[in-house]
């Protein structure tokens, strides 16, 4: 038995990053409340806008995702795990 517990785990713990790994509408949501925290409410709705325009791109790594910008040089600006998001940059 204990020639199966580490490979054991190590499944058990991909199911649960990818069970939990959270969706494009929560980055999306995070990214808007970090854009209104910072920049005021006219900032965040040109932001809103852009993110509904397709401004970023959801990238899925089945344990966890990213968002990162489509336009000019790509970089990353949330990164999400266990159903929560952190945004790095809120441009």
């Amino acid at each position: 038995m204990k020639r199966y517990r580490t490979p054991l785990i190590l499944l058990v713990a991909l199911v649960l990053l990818a069970v939990t790994n959270p969706s494009f509408d929560l980055h999306k949501e995070k990214i808007a409340a970090q854009t209104r925290e910072e920049s005021g409410i006219l900032s965040a709705a040109v932001g809103a806008l852009r993110n509904e325009l397709g401004y970023l791109r959801y990238r899925n790594y089945l344990v966890c995702s990213t968002t990162v910008t489509k336009v000019g040089h790509p970089h990353m600006v949330s990164i999400g795990a266990l159903g929560m998001v952190m945004v790095v940059s809120a441009d």
